[in-house]
């Protein structure tokens, strides 16, 4: 068999090509947000310090301090279920400027380390420009 009379795809050529769709379905799919596979709630944590991290599940009654790199910062939360950083020792106070806000976004004081994650599995907003 000469070149010109060679099949454009093989049987291996298939397979592969068979392989890569079922595997790239199979990400998709484990990949979305269900309901229950992800817990939904506030994760506060400091970066470079897993024993500080904190849960909650549903938003605290009260302002919640987490000593972070530089000093101590005070997250609150409002009746609405946003989440804002009230104060921190970090020199621009951008984090406090940021304002209140709701999942699935977050926020967080880079100089401290400190982050606040909102976890949501009923949303599929990825994120929102000001």
């Amino acid at each position: 068999m000469n070149a010109l009379e060679r099949r454009f795809f093989t049987v291996a050529d298939g397979v592969v090509i068979a392989l890569l769709l079922l595997g790239t379905g199979l990400a998709w799919w484990w990949g979305t947000p269900r309901a229950g596979r992800h817990p939904s709630g506030y994760r506060l944590f400091v970066a470079g310090h897993p024993e500080r991290e904190r849960f909650f599940p549903k938003p605290p009654a009260g302002p919640v301090v987490i000593e972070g790199v530089l000093g101590p910062s005070v997250v609150e939360w409002d009746a609405a279920g946003r989440v804002r950083i009230a104060s921190s020792p970090c020199p621009n106070r951008l984090c406090i400027s940021l304002g209140w806000v709701q999942a699935p976004l977050g926020t967080c004081c880079a100089p401290n380390g400190v982050g606040v994650e909102c976890l949501a599995t009923d949303t599929f907003l990825d994120g929102e420009t000001r």
